[in-house]
């Protein structure tokens, strides 16, 4: 008996386990190709339709301050060449849009307020407004009018959230005028959910709910006329690690772009004379218009200074009173500052009669 005939016979005898395994190993192989060739057209589908959706823009810049159109004219003369694909705008996230005499309302929606470079971003072949908004105009995305239910020339009234750094519900936040409308916006035109009328900075699930207005109106119900919070920047603008920190140099940001400010803070006793060497005190404080120091301000302050730099939280307190052992009362005093501070040699605090105080402890007050 030869080799091949025990091989033959084998195949043979053992022919429907043979057959078994031939199936399985073709279906594996089919199910395998089969994910392969849909995974990579899913994603060949998901990466058409987000640079489609993106367009020429490459990065955006989004502030939580808005900054001086200087800096963007700055920007533009430090990249003549790329001036076309620096684009400024205001862009507010989150706002509410509701049909004027109707009780349809929406919300999670986009509002961009830009001019025509916006749309010189797009990429070809998508769709651009006829024309752009007035100041009492708006156009839509299709997924918001279906929303809405509205068509060109209904009426729209947009609700933006205001632009308050300090939380509504701080003691020293804001209590009043916490919404900014525009009210009887006139649809002009939807747009189709292709191109930037699905542009999105924030990728989701949901598809995006776009409001298209007039810059100049926009800026002006937030009371922030001639500044921007966003830049877009397309493919022509340098892109590497070192080009974007030269764009942040070029734009020149300054204390006041960011929510910041330095004061020179000094009190002279007026028996002595005026002189600097009768200060009581002379310090430079560092304050932000946030409730509270952003971290990375901290951290450049910390670095700058080198350990000169003293941190100071002060917040409202509801009363302090003073307990009486025996009897357990007190007579509170309302609506307090309280300040913290680590009292030592960068900081030190004096008595009345000038003698230095000792650091506090954490059950001790002055």
């Amino acid at each position: 008996m030869t080799l091949w005939s025990v091989v033959l016979r084998s195949l043979q005898y053992h022919l429907r386990s043979h057959l078994v395994v031939a199936a399985g190993v073709a279906v594996a192989t089919a199910v395998l190709t089969g994910a392969l060739l849909v995974g990579d057209t899913v994603r060949h589908s998901l990466t058409a339709l987000t640079q489609e959706r993106l367009g020429q823009i490459d990065r955006v810049l989004l502030s939580e301050h808005f900054f001086r159109a200087s800096r963007v004219e700055r920007l533009h003369r430090a990249f003549p060449n790329a001036e076309e694909g620096i684009v400024p705008a205001v862009l507010v996230p989150q706002a509410s849009i509701s049909v004027s005499g109707k009780r349809r309302r929406t919300g999670r929606v986009t509002v961009i307020g830009s001019d025509a470079a916006f749309w010189r971003l797009r990429a070809e072949g998508t769709p651009v407004p006829r024309r752009l908004p007035d100041i009492d105009e708006i156009v839509l995305n299709r997924e918001l009018a279906d929303a809405l239910a509205v068509s060109v020339g209904d009426r729209v009234t947009l609700r933006l959230p205001g632009t308050e750094t300090i939380p509504s519900d701080s003691p020293f936040g804001e209590k009043e005028d916490l919404v900014a409308s525009l009210p009887e916006l006139e649809v002009i035109e939807i747009l189709p959910d292709r191109g930037l009328a699905r542009f999105e900075v924030f990728p989701s699930q949901r598809p995006p709910r776009n409001a298209f207005v007039s810059a100049e109106s926009l800026r002006e119900v937030l009371e922030q006329e001639d500044r921007w919070n966003a830049l877009f920047l397309a493919q022509s603008v340098p892109s590497s690690d070192d080009d974007d920190v030269s764009l942040l140099e070029a734009m020149q940001w300054e204390l006041a772009d960011v929510g910041v400010e330095v004061r020179r803070v000094r009190l002279v006793d007026p028996t002595k004379g005026a002189g600097d060497g009768h200060a009581v005190y002379d310090y430079h404080a560092l304050w932000s218009d946030r409730l509270f120091v952003p971290e990375a301000i901290d951290r450049a302050v910390e670095r700058v200074f080198d350990g000169q730099a003293q941190p100071v939280l002060t917040y409202l307190a509801n009363s302090i009173e003073k307990r009486d052992a025996s009897s357990n009362q007190g007579r509170p005093v309302p609506y307090s500052l309280v300040t913290a501070v680590e009292v030592g040699r960068t900081f030190p605090l004096r008595d009345r009669d000038g003698r230095e105080i000792e650091p506090i402890a954490d059950n001790e007050i002055i």
